[in-house]
């Protein structure tokens, strides 16, 4: 009932996001609201009906619970003490002190993910088509904002950052700092955006490539470098390689990244059919960087939370891609969201198995 449900629910989403805006050529601003509220109220529904998603917003539960009582006795610790960071501390502490509900901060997880990535979607793309949010409501992103509570709700914050960068706004580094104050995997936000200007440089696309692909097949030794830059990895991986592995199998997962960052490939022929030459190379990078992230998740299974940073960014690479490369008689698109489709309800499976 739950998967079915879900399904309905992104099936919904994506005819009522075709509803345009009032220059009839982008996602209006009503349908995007609209639709982050749904899907709201389905992480409502979830707290109604007691799935907890392998413990994970039971964690959050208790820790909204446990860091309000240490803020009325120490403030300080409230902040700084503990594993969780001081930023996403700062997000339990206020709300718990206007309600003792967990799942408002659950539902408020979920509703500023889907608004914030909807308006990325809309920004990024060049004609505002629906493959890009057609591309983003098939992925694992709406999914897992339903039970990675912390990292979707810094994710939201690099949303809202991208968004301001795109619009070339100096202010685009403030909510992109906040989020690594609630989780410190958005650095990877930073490595984007300095690796898309890489990429925008003669031959910097291949290079890219070349690197990002090395680095993700030979992630075994990159390992130690990531534990220090990234404390979340030293929780389960305190030296080197662990046994938290996903396996050879996680790389089907980087089939629709890898997928997209081929039909996108920034040639000339490329970029002159797009409308803007500012994100082509942002939204191409994201591609790239996902299917990196899931190829060295084969060696341990925190690189693929790295993906859902590109998320939003990808699925906009992807309408842009099929905008520059139409009247291609090959159905790229066709094949790409059959495959995202096939592993979000393997997915869906995994996460809901009382649900079967």
């Amino acid at each position: 009932m739950t998967i079915l449900l879900y399904s309905m629910l992104a099936l919904f989403s994506i005819g009522f996001l075709s509803l345009r805006g009032k220059d009839r050529a982008t996602m209006s601003t009503a349908s995007i609201l609209a639709v982050s509220v749904l899907f709201a109220a389905y992480s409502m529904f979830l707290s109604a009906s007691g799935f907890d998603l392998y413990g994970d917003r039971a964690n959050y539960a208790l820790h909204y619970a446990v860091y309000y009582s240490r803020f009325l006795d120490h403030p300080l610790d409230a902040v700084f003490d503990g594993f969780q960071q001081p930023g996403w501390a700062a997000v339990n502490i206020v709300l718990r002190c206007l309600t003792p509900e967990v799942k408002y901060l659950l539902t408020l997880t979920v509703f500023l993910y889907m608004l914030t990535s909807l308006l990325l979607v809309r920004e990024a793309s060049d004609d505002g088509k629906n493959a890009a949010a057609l591309f983003f409501l098939v992925s694992f992103g709406p999914l897992y904002a339903m039970s990675q509570c912390r990292q979707f709700f810094a994710i939201a914050l690099c949303n809202l950052a991208y968004i301001y960068y795109l619009r070339k706004s100096k202010y685009w580094l403030i909510p992109a700092l906040l989020a690594v104050t609630v989780h410190s995997s958005s650095l990877i936000m930073l490595a984007v955006v300095a690796i898309s200007k890489f990429a925008r440089t003669r031959n910097g696309a291949a290079w890219v490539l070349l690197l990002g692909f090395s680095v993700a097949l030979f992630s075994g030794a990159a390992i130690d470098l990531a534990v220090a830059a990234l404390p979340f990895l030293g929780k389960t991986m305190p030296g080197s390689v662990s046994g938290a592995s996903e396996g050879l199998g996680v790389v089907v997962k980087s089939l629709p990244y890898l997928i997209v960052a081929f039909i996108a490939f920034p040639t000339k022929k490329m970029k002159s059919s797009l409308k803007s030459s500012w994100n082509d190379e942002l939204s191409w990078t994201s591609a790239v960087v996902a299917a990196c992230a899931y190829i060295a998740s084969a060696v341990n299974y925190w690189f693929c939370r790295m993906s859902f940073y590109c998320i939003p960014l990808a699925g906009a690479c992807f309408s842009n891609a099929l905008a520059a490369r139409e009247g291609d008689r090959f159905p790229w698109a066709v094949l790409v969201i059959a495959v995202s489709a096939v592993l979000t309800l393997r997915e869906l499976s995994m996460l809901y198995p009382m649900a079967l």
